[in-house]
């Protein structure tokens, strides 16, 4: 049995699979990667929606006093 594992396992003989889904996983790798940018954009605009939000109430605030 363990004989038979070794037989099929051949680590000196190239991998056809993994060969032929380099290009798919470098894309998803990059499309990952920008989709991770676009989302620390959105975060970032909406800091900047909250923090205006929060400077105009506490702006009517301070004129209602």
């Amino acid at each position: 049995m363990v004989q038979d594992a070794l037989d099929f396992y051949k680590p000196d003989e190239p991998d056809r699979n993994w060969e032929r889904m380099q290009p798919r996983i470098a894309y998803l790798e990059t499309e990952r990667a920008k989709a991770l940018d676009e989302i620390d954009q959105v975060k970032d605009y909406v800091d900047e929606l909250d923090e205006e939000l929060s400077e105009l109430k506490l702006s009517i605030n301070q004129t209602g006093d």
